[in-house]
């Protein structure tokens, strides 16, 4: 797939991790991927992190000379975020208890992530096994999607068979035992095909698309899209059309391109592909058609006000007389609302779970909000502008130093955690385990800069491990 090469060609005479040490990290990149959002799997999730950390921490230990580079400035802005998360705790705590328990759990989880994605960006640089850490790396990004059809496919040919398919195996439309929820499905499969559209743009500019990886590509293009489709996740076909625009943005202006019969067939078939999709789901939904017009109504109304719809749950009506859609009007309100409240909050109300919850509640006691549907609010609410800041300037640094690295490094990290930055804006997706994936995801690309740097300096006089 060409998707994962090996940088430390370069300098062959740097040894950073064991061989073993790339592929054992590979497999629990992929565990984690496809088991964060299932569950009951929170066992495996930890072991498989602290065994991940472990080897990172003897990776970092080795390459202490790394982090003195001006590429380890995203790190530095991850380790003073974890400063200010216990200064918050100590000194401006809101929730203190609710806060301290958020410590144990979702900043452990995120503490172990960091230190594992060092690891796996560095060993990953070293290591031999490029053919195969490259591919468990790409199954485990598409494992959550091929765990949905696995169910999806139960459901059909079980029943069909006269057995009952198992809770397990089951694909649930609200809250269950084992229900996992579309934003799950949006964090979690939308880098996979945003990795694809990178690995296509990257065949094109390098004219080296051959047509059994396109055939490939497009399966697993086609899989990602349906299940949005099936699930009828708005969010998930709202980002495939935006992430497919910057695809053929980046392709029409390489000037190297040559657009043959082939390639245009190419970009034609994906879009045909794309186009279906979006309109199944537009007809499926009729608040795409009102969007626009709900639109008007919530940000010409105020969020607080105590008659509105936060406090009542009462939906107003549009100048045409029509009531406007729950789901178009709610999320604009809740966004309203909360940008509201950052003036009033700026160091946030300390929580990465329903902060936006616990301050509206300050205001409508009797209200139960959770999130405001937009992860960069949550974030901003929740660890106040300091620590969201900080976490911003990470991804812009990480994205920044990936045009540094050869393709399909560069191409892999910019739109592996481009197209997580990209769908917080609109998914309620900072919390649980969303966000300390999102922190690690940041760290593991950072690394990669971090390492390729170091694959061409010498002066650095790296230990021999073997």
């Amino acid at each position: 797939m060409g998707i994962f090469p090996n940088l430390a060609a370069k300098n062959p005479s740097l040894v950073w991790a064991r061989d073993w040490e790339a592929t054992v990290q590979c497999i629990i990149f992929a565990l984690l991927w496809a088991l964060t959002g299932i569950p009951h799997t929170v066992g495996i999730q930890y072991s498989s992190l602290v065994l991940g950390a472990v080897i990172g921490a003897l990776t970092i230990a080795r390459n202490p000379s790394l982090f003195l580079q001006k590429e380890a400035i995203p790190l530095l802005a991850i380790a003073l975020l974890f400063l200010w998360i216990f200064f918050h705790l100590f000194f401006l705590a809101r929730n203190y208890e609710l806060q301290l328990d958020e410590l144990g759990v979702i900043w452990k989880r995120a503490a172990l992530g960091c230190f594992f994605a060092v690891g796996l960006s560095v060993s990953l640089i070293r290591s031999p096994n490029t053919r195969i850490n490259r591919a468990i790396i790409f199954i485990g990004l598409m494992s959550p999607t091929i765990i949905f059809y696995i169910k999806y496919l139960a459901s059909l040919v079980l029943p069909w068979c006269g057995l009952h398919s198992p809770p397990e195996l089951m694909l649930y439309t609200s809250s269950a035992e084992f229900y996992v929820p579309k934003i799950s499905y949006v964090f979690f499969c939308t880098p996979a095909l945003a990795v694809i559209f990178g690995e296509i743009v990257s065949g094109f500019k390098q004219n080296s698309l051959a047509w059994a990886n396109f055939l490939f590509l497009t399966i697993c293009l086609t899989a990602i899209f349906g299940l949005f489709y099936l699930e009828n996740i708005k969010n998930g076909i709202v980002y495939s059309v935006i992430l497919l625009l910057i695809a053929v943005i980046n392709i029409f202006r390489a000037k190297a391109i040559s657009f043959t019969f082939a390639r245009v067939l190419i970009l034609l078939i994906f879009s045909i592909i794309l186009g279906f999709f979006i309109v199944k789901n537009v007809e499926k939904n009729d608040s795409w058609k009102n969007v626009f017009a709900d639109g008007k109504v919530a940000v010409n109304s105020d969020p607080f006000d105590p008659k509105g719809y936060i406090r009542s749950g009462i939906l107003p009506f549009k100048e045409n007389g029509e009531q406007v859609q729950a789901a178009n009007y709610a999320r604009l309100t809740w966004l309203m609302g909360g940008l509201h409240l950052i003036k009033d909050n700026p160091f946030g109300y300390g929580l990465v779970q329903s902060s936006f919850g616990h301050l509206v509640k300050e205001r409508f006691p009797e209200t139960g909000l959770g999130q405001s549907h937009s992860a960069w609010l949550d974030m901003v609410l929740g660890i106040g502008i300091p620590g969201a800041s900080l976490i911003l300037l990470a991804t812009l640094l990480a994205l920044k130093n990936c045009q540094k690295l050869d393709d399909p490094w560069k191409s892999f990290g910019k739109w592996f955690l481009g197209s997580v930055a990209l769908i917080l804006i609109t998914t309620e997706v900072f919390q649980k385990n969303y966000a300390n994936t999102f922190l690690w995801m940041i760290v593991f690309v950072a690394s990669l800069s971090l390492a390729s740097v170091g694959t061409s300096v010498r002066a650095l006089n790296l230990p021999n491990t073997k």
